[in-house]
């Protein structure tokens, strides 16, 4: 542990993956290539249509979050 940061060892260790574009995709295709890279999903409240685009996403694009983090997305 590195009580001077508040980081714990488990931190330290955590593995980092790029989030995907996932703009213009099907919310089906979105939770293939997300738990691909070991990412999970988050749904605008009840959505239930697999096949609506996905309009936004939040975090962007390319932006390194932990593995198991959740991308937010928004539909049309």
């Amino acid at each position: 542990m590195l009580p001077y940061l508040e980081v714990s060892k488990d931190e330290e260790e955590a593995t980092y993956v790029k989030v995907p574009d996932l703009q213009g995709k099907t919310i089906k295709e979105a939770e293939k290539i997300l738990k691909e890279k070991n990412l999970e999903i988050k749904l605008e409240e009840s959505e239930t249509d697999k096949n609506k685009t996905i309009t936004r996403q939040i975090p962007e694009k390319d932006i390194e979050v932990k593995e198991g983090s959740k991308v937010i997305i928004h539909t049309d």
